[in-house]
């Protein structure tokens, strides 16, 4: 018997009018698991990047989703920017935000909001990761130097000092007080980050190059208590604006590429330590100082050249002939 094309093929499709509600629910049910705080708070950042794209384009496509869906959604994701950066989201958490959604299908399905499961329709992401590069060191001058054509010279240099001189995010900068800051006889001291990520406050170290700028700031401040980066009228600084002032600062020493952010900085705090730093317990220090669980997760923030392979390198031929070995 002949077989033909069928021109009108049925479709596979879910009818997510209520993907936003499905939403709450995954997460609800996330936290009934006991899951970390902060696997439940990947998973609401993730799909909240899946709601911000339904918000536009499910209307569009009469809120369906099937497999052309879930490939416009993923070409949404490569054009959507980092709100702290500007840059495109990263190809890790584009696949992360996939692998939730397959979750989430396969969720509905063994609870029974959907008949089928639907989790086949999601692609996998492929890619490489780009080359991450770190400024260089008189690029680090530059941008430190540049915060005097700012119209807060004095706070803009304060912020590029405790970036570079501490590690900490900008949102933590952000949160900053004045008596957060506990000075040494040196110079030299503590900072007390009480509004850090996850809510997981913690206290770094900086040290006397850093302090002088701290110091500077709060004479200018003229104050012992409120916040240590303020906008108008006293007012703290928000993230965002922590953000833009490393910006302004990087334009102005003619750095404007790719990773050219506050999270830049924070990167080669983390490089800087793991070069530089002495000791079995220098490893810990820098995950202590960055705000990580672990070694593993400051280890994504190190970025080495080929040049550092060098540094004290010597291969076994070198040692051949070395009898006192």
């Amino acid at each position: 018997m002949p077989r033909s094309f069928n021109l009108q093929p049925e479709r596979a499709y879910i009818q997510a009018d209520a993907l936003p509600d499905i939403v709450d629910k995954y997460i609800a049910d996330a936290r009934l698991r006991r899951l970390k705080p902060e696997t439940v708070a990947s998973y609401e950042f993730l799909l909240a990047l899946l709601l911000e794209w339904w918000g536009t384009d499910g209307p569009v496509l009469n809120h369906q989703l099937d497999e052309r869906a879930w490939q416009r959604f993923a070409a949404w994701m490569e054009q959507r920017p980092v709100q702290q950066t500007g840059e495109p989201l990263a190809l890790s958490v584009r696949q992360k935000a996939m692998s939730v959604c397959r979750q989430m299908l396969k969720w509905c399905h063994r609870y029974r909001f959907l008949r089928e499961d639907f989790s086949y329709q999601i692609p996998k992401i492929t890619g490489e990761q780009p080359l991450r590069t770190l400024p260089r060191r008189n690029e680090l001058r530059r941008i430190r130097d540049a915060t005097a054509e700012s119209h807060r010279p004095i706070r803009d240099a304060a912020i590029i000092a405790v970036l570079i001189g501490t590690g900490i995010r900008r949102a933590e900068a952000s949160g900053l007080d004045v008596e957060d800051v506990e000075f040494y006889a040196d110079g030299a001291g503590l900072i007390h980050v009480r509004h850090a990520k996850l809510g997981q406050s913690r206290t770094v170290a900086f040290d006397k190059a850093c302090g002088e700028y701290v110091t500077e700031l709060i004479d200018e401040l003229g104050r012992t208590t409120g916040p240590l980066f303020t906008e108008w009228k006293d007012r703290r600084l928000s993230p965002k604006g922590v953000s833009e002032a490393v910006k302004r600062a990087m334009r102005a020493a003619g750095i404007d590429r790719r990773g050219s952010s506050a999270h830049a900085l924070r990167r080669y705090f983390a490089t800087d330590q793991a070069r530089n730093s002495q000791g079995a317990d220098s490893s810990k220090k820098n995950s202590m100082q960055m705000g990580h669980k672990s070694s593993r997760m400051t280890d994504h923030y190190i970025i080495l050249s080929p040049e550092d392979l060098l540094d004290g390198f010597t291969s076994p031929l070198s040692r051949l002939d070395d009898d006192t070995m």
